[in-house]
This record gives structure tokens, C-alpha cells and sequence, in this order.
């Protein structure tokens, strides 16, 4: 009788020390955010585009649309595949025009836990107005939420894209 009685609370302690022992890191729920920042470059005339995307989440995207299984962010492939994965999840155009802004692929780098995606567009001026359309990672993660800080003119404003968000307009 003595022995069922030590069962329990034997399989509770285990429990509590499991719970201890484990790194919350582990058992944490990382949410899916992306963050891309629009400048005006008044030195270069140029609008410089700089997405950043957890590692872990960008290598979804090559799991997921790759034509290549195991193909990794290290790969200067990998890379390339999800640059032009998030060229295409992202857009701009100024003001109310209806032609979009041809943006330029410059590159993509790793920096710790994130890869980067550069991307640019000369102008001859910094944009009054521009609309935005980022569904980067939307059509992987449910969850995902995208943030644009958009600066011009030292001026700073702040895009969140999720859901069935389509384009959103900003001012300067």
C-alpha cells in the first residue's frame, strides 16, 4: 500500500524537476515577426530597403517552396532563394501612382539569429507618400505579423501588416 501511495507523488516530483531543469527557450512559443525598414537616403537619392527575418523562419520558406530539400540559409543558394522569395512578398509604390517602384535586389546576409535582404530604388527625391503591400511569411505562419518603419525626412512612421492586411499609405 505504501508504495502506490509514493507513486503519485514520485511522478509529481519528476514533473516539477523537468520543469526545472529545462531551458524556457525551449518550451517557449517564438512568435513569427518580421521587421523591414524603408529609408530615404538623401546622400545617395536612393529609398534602401532592409528586411530582417528570424533564421529559423526563413528556412521554413526553403522547406516550404524550395524546389531542394536540405537546402540551407549558409548556402549562398539558400540565400538567394529567400531573397527573391521576400522581394516578392513586398512592395512599394509612391503616393497614389499606380506603376510600382522597381526595387532593386542588392543582396542577402546572415547577421546572428536573422537574415538580412537589401533591396533599393534611386529617386531623384524623397517620396511625399508612399503605400506598402508586405506579406512576407503570411502565407506560412498564420500568426505572422509584419512591421514596417518607414523614415523620411527623419521622419518616422510605423506599418503592422497581419491577417488579411492588403497595402496601407503613409505620409510624410
Amino acid at each position: 500500500m505504501r508504495r502506490d501511495a509514493v507513486g503519485p507523488w514520485a511522478r509529481v516530483l519528476a514533473l516539477l524537476v523537468a520543469a526545472w531543469l529545462i531551458p524556457a527557450p525551449l518550451v517557449a512559443h517564438r512568435a513569427h515577426i518580421s521587421l523591414t525598414t524603408v529609408e530615404w537616403s538623401s546622400r545617395a537619392s536612393t529609398l534602401e530597403v532592409i528586411h530582417r527575418v528570424h533564421l529559423h523562419d526563413a528556412q521554413r520558406v526553403l522547406d516550404e517552396v524550395g524546389p531542394t530539400r536540405n537546402l540551407g540559409l549558409a548556402d549562398l543558394e539558400g540565400r538567394a532563394r529567400f531573397a527573391l522569395y521576400a522581394e516578392s512578398s513586398f512592395a512599394l509604390w509612391r503616393g497614389s501612382e499606380r506603376a510600382e517602384l522597381a526595387l532593386t535586389l542588392v543582396g542577402a546576409e546572415i547577421e546572428g539569429d536573422h537574415i538580412l535582404v537589401f533591396q533599393e530604388i534611386e529617386l531623384p527625391e524623397p517620396p511625399s507618400a508612399l503605400r506598402v503591400k508586405c506579406t512576407l511569411l503570411r502565407d506560412l505562419f498564420d500568426d505572422q505579423v509584419n512591421h514596417v518603419n518607414l523614415t523620411v525626412a527623419k521622419r518616422t512612421r510605423t506599418l503592422r501588416f497581419s491577417g488579411e492586411d492588403e497595402t496601407k499609405s503613409v505620409r510624410f
